[in-house]
């Protein structure tokens, strides 16, 4: 039984599923019934039970009946004790005593029946301890294994411990410095708000300031403008009255003078045309 009892220890150690402790325990009382049975079947052999005839034989000396129900019995003991210690089991002896060994020169089939039953007695006993055991066991969480370090790499030493005054000396001053440190978060924290504010307000900024220069351009186009046609008209004006003192100045020519001397040129031609 030393499989059984080692997978039924890991179980009432760690197993943290009540299910399946549950389940290894209905298991284990299974396996007791079917011991409980073979003890039954020992017990109606040495009602009917003689001396062998044959010691030195392997089996015969129970009967074929009795040594198949033995045999029957002891299969199903050994399944359920396989799954109830995850086939920790399965190289233990049989839990059923069997009829298949030989007798002794100093025993007989009722010393081997009786032999038989207390083995089995002692089984049921030593299962009902394990049930006891998982019911009883409050189970641990299994430790996590670390994963082995790769060759070549050197293990880092532990650092030392601080004595404990020191280490109270360090969080004193880490709770004097906390305030520090959170008027110093909270300034950054302003700092950044005011730099976001005024990351946001340069594009309007420089808008304005874009409008404005055009602004500037405009009005300086205009006073040119306005500066190269003011001689243009000052000079026009000039010209004007220029022309306007010249026609006070001259007199007014008699347009009618040249018809006169003209018609007197005829009359002259005319009389001068008659005297001869």
């Amino acid at each position: 039984m030393h499989g059984l009892e080692k997978g039924v220890n890991t179980v009432a150690n760690e197993e943290m599923k009540k299910k399946v402790r549950e389940n290894t325990i209905e298991l284990l009382n299974g396996i007791i019934s079917d011991i409980k049975s073979g003890i039954s079947v020992w017990k109606g052999y040495l009602k009917k039970a003689g001396d062998s005839q044959d010691k030195g034989a392997f089996g015969g000396w129970a009967n074929f009946q009795i040594e198949r129900k033995l045999f029957e019995l002891d299969l199903a003991a050994r399944e359920k004790a396989r799954q109830a210690s995850s086939g920790a089991s399965s190289l233990d002896d049989p839990l059923v005593e069997l009829a298949y060994n030989k007798l002794h020169d100093d025993q007989t089939a009722a010393d081997a029946a009786n032999a038989a039953i207390a083995a089995m007695d002692e089984r049921a006993k030593a299962i009902k301890g394990l049930i006891k055991k998982i019911e009883t066991t409050v189970p641990k969480k299994p430790a996590v294994k670390k994963a082995a370090a790769p060759k070549g790499t050197v293990k880092k030493k532990p650092a030392k411990k601080a004595p404990a005054k020191k280490a109270a000396a360090k969080k004193k001053a880490a709770k004097k410095a906390a305030p520090k440190k959170k008027a110093v978060k909270k300034a950054a924290k302003k700092a950044v708000t005011k730099k976001k504010a005024a990351k946001k307000a340069a594009p309007k900024k420089k808008a304005a300031k874009k409008s404005v220069a055009a602004k500037k351009k405009v009005a300086g186009k205009k006073k040119t403008a306005a500066k190269k046609a003011a001689p243009k008209s000052k000079a026009a004006k000039k010209k004007v009255a220029k022309k306007k003192a010249v026609s006070k100045k001259k007199p007014a020519v008699k347009k009618a003078a040249p018809k006169k001397k003209a018609a007197k040129k005829k009359a002259a031609k005319k009389k001068t045309a008659k005297k001869k």
